[in-house]
Formats: structure tokens, sequence, C-alpha cells
């Protein structure tokens, strides 16, 4: 695998993350004082699941992208362990130190994408060291 498409792989899948960041923002902005405390609820519920929708769709997007990048390339291996080190990195880079150190939500948000991003790269994995029979 060339530096090049892997380059190409992590940048579909920071795009990816990026939309869902943007998209989740409009979502979720604008709601105050527009709708009544019932109506605001109901109106968040909507949002989360929309953003939520938004998010898988992203994640399905990445995860194609990653298995076409991998599917032209002979050393996956190495491609994964450099993927999994990138997630690590990128998000310890972004943990606490920044304000409140204390902030439950970034640190949950966090550990979700680790623990997802990780288990997408191992269901990668498996799928190309073990292919399903062709019948």
């Amino acid at each position: 695998m060339t530096v090049a498409t892997f380059h190409v792989a992590t940048l579909m899948v920071l795009v990816a993350q990026q939309a869902v960041r943007i998209l989740a923002d409009e979502q979720l902005s604008g709601l105050e004082g527009r709708i009544n405390a019932l109506e605001k609820n109901n109106a968040l519920e909507k949002n989360i699941a929309t953003a939520r929708g938004e998010a898988s769709a992203a994640h399905l997007l990445a995860s194609a992208a990653i298995q076409a990048a991998l599917a032209i390339i002979s050393n996956r291996e190495e491609v994964f362990a450099r993927m999994s080190t990138f997630i690590d990195e990128t998000l310890n880079m972004s943990g606490p130190g920044r304000g409140d150190a204390h902030d439950e939500l970034n640190t949950l948000m966090r550990e979700t994408t680790r623990f997802q991003a990780m288990q997408s790269l191992d269901a990668s994995a498996r799928t190309f060291r073990n292919p399903p029979a062709r019948g």
C-alpha cells in the first residue's frame, strides 16, 4: 500500500466524520426560543435520531471506502496497525487537558468513538483474513 492510498482512506474517514459533526450541529442548533418545552423535547429527540442516522450513514460510507482501499493493497495488516495507531493518537490528543478534565460527555463520546472505530477495524480485518465462502 502506498502512503498516498493510506492518506486517501484516512482523508475519506475524516471527511465523513466532519460531515457528521456539521450535520449534527446544524440539526441541534437554533431550537432555543422557537418551541415550548414539550415540543422542544420532541424536536430534540427527532434531531438526535436524525444525527444518529447521519452518523450511521457516515460510518457506512467510511467503511465502504476503507474496504475499497484495502481491496487493492497487499500489506493490509500494516495498514490496519497504522489506522489503529492513528485513531488512538487522534483521540488521545483530543482528550482531557483542555478546559474541564471532568467533562463526562466528551470522555464518553471519545471512548465510544474509540470502541466503535476499533470494532469496525477488527471486523474489516476479519473479513480480509477469512473471506466468506462463495457459493
